[in-house]
């Protein structure tokens, strides 16, 4: 899943998605990520307060880590770049060193297209 077909991508957590588009999804990942995503089992439903809608949630939080690393990994040439980039800016954070972490996010948000 690269960053060209993650058209729609979100926050998923705490998105309220009705149970007619869970029972009917359409079969373009791109148009409807958050059913795709329920069906490969990385996002959960959780009960919601409106009748007829669930709130999507994940699973459990090693799920949801390794959701976040491969949509990181996918936006670089290799996972090994997006694991520097993941090493320096813990580094950055564990010595306190905002310059470096700045420089290091924004190296990471320059790979993200602007299409999204």
């Amino acid at each position: 899943m690269g960053p060209q077909s993650c058209s729609g991508l979100k926050k998923f957590r705490g998105v309220q998605i009705e149970k007619e588009r869970l029972e009917s999804p359409s079969q373009n990942r791109e148009d409807d990520p958050e059913t795709y995503l329920y069906q490969l089992g990385y996002l959960s439903l959780r009960p919601s307060q409106s009748i007829g809608t669930y709130t999507l949630d994940y699973p459990y939080f090693k799920v949801r880590v390794s959701l976040s690393r491969h949509l990181m990994d996918s936006y670089f040439d290799s996972p090994s770049e997006a694991g520097k980039i993941r090493d320096k800016v813990k580094k950055a954070l564990i010595s306190r060193e905002p310059k470096a972490l700045v420089e290091e996010l924004n190296l990471f948000i320059s790979k993200i297209p602007y299409d999204y």
